[in-house]
């Protein structure tokens, strides 16, 4: 999962950076990020009680997150 956690941690930076870059002009800066979603990339964590628990103890709603289904 280090590709994940780096992602999420460039958009939170990114994030920052453009809050101090743009506050002058009054422009505000948000982001939204996803928690734990049931992907396959999410697959070993979910089937590991070890790794799930302390996962979804940390998580607002104590569960795994749907993704959106796909729009044809």
């Amino acid at each position: 999962m280090p590709g994940n956690s780096a992602s999420k941690g460039s958009i939170a930076q990114l994030t920052k950076s453009l809050i101090i870059a743009w506050a002058k002009e009054g422009i505000r800066v948000n982001a939204i990020a996803p928690g734990w979603i049931r992907t396959p990339l999410t697959a070993a964590p979910q089937s590991d009680p070890d790794r799930a628990v302390p996962i979804l103890a940390r998580t607002p709603l104590g569960k795994w997150g749907e993704g959106a289904s796909p729009r044809i």
